[in-house]
């Protein structure tokens, strides 16, 4: 838990910029903590492209979009699709951090 002393100063704006370093350093640290996981899932080496989407909430035309800007890598197996759990932690990593930045403007 984060504890803020000292003079907040009276604008907004310093409230804005407070409060947006607090949740920086936040995500930083939960980025790198190991016990990270995803409620609902379960830890396994490979996903389908079926389970990313549910992930995700988003249609395959979707990830085929982030497989060619390069936010998403396929592991192909055969004729079949996969991605590593790892690269979709990143992914949920990065797009939790969007999303704050976001909300925080």
């Amino acid at each position: 838990m984060i504890f803020l002393m000292g003079n907040w100063g009276s604008g907004a704006d310093e409230l804005r910029e407070l409060v947006r370093a607090v949740v920086r350093e936040e995500i930083k640290r939960l980025a790198y903590d190991p016990t990270f996981s995803v409620q609902g899932m379960e830890y396994k080496p490979l996903y389908k492209m079926k389970e990313v989407c549910k992930l995700f909430e988003v249609s395959r035309q979707t990830i085929y979009e982030w497989i060619k800007i390069g936010k998403l890598r396929p592991v192909k197996v055969r004729s079949r699709v996969y991605f590593l759990w790892k690269d979709l932690e990143e992914l949920i990593k990065t797009e939790n951090v969007n999303e704050i930045d976001e909300w925080i403007g």
